[in-house]
């Protein structure tokens, strides 16, 4: 017998995605975060990144936790209005695939998704910030050279 980790019931007799259901979005849409994270990729192929990016969706996961996307541009200025992705030959009977639009506009802005956050800190929009004299900084300046 299988049990999704989603279907565990806790103490109080909700499932776990009950339970993380009612756990609200606590960062709004428009709101400047930094985070840092790491991603292995094969082969030997990896990064790190520091960036501070914009909240431009509230997703969650299958269990029901919180979780964000995040943009280098702000919502304000992502073109959501028809832009559809075509795939020529997308299938192996050799038909088009065109993705919905919501799809087609996340991968056209390069959004990144599945952030908890716990690893999200919000950034205050000061005008220095905005005028961009306060960006991050590479700790060690040997490190680009």
């Amino acid at each position: 017998m299988k049990i999704k980790f989603e279907d565990i019931k806790e103490d109080n007799g909700k499932t776990i995605k009950e339970n993380n259901m009612k756990i609200k979005h606590n960062i709004p849409i428009g709101s400047l975060v930094e985070i840092k994270y790491d991603e292995v990729g094969g082969d030997g192929s990896c990064q790190k990144v520091h960036a501070r990016l914009w909240v431009v969706e509230h997703t969650r996961d299958c269990d029901g936790t919180p979780m964000y996307n995040l943009c280098f541009n702000p919502i304000h200025r992502m073109d959501n209005s028809d832009q559809f992705i075509l795939f020529k030959n997308g299938d192996e009977d050799g038909r088009d695939w065109i993705l919905k639009n919501d799809i087609s506009v996340s991968m056209i802005n390069n959004v990144k998704g599945g952030y908890i956050e716990k690893y999200l800190t919000v950034i205050e929009i000061t005008e220095d910030i905005k005028s961009g004299k306060d960006t991050l900084d590479w700790s060690n300046k040997n490190d680009l050279e």
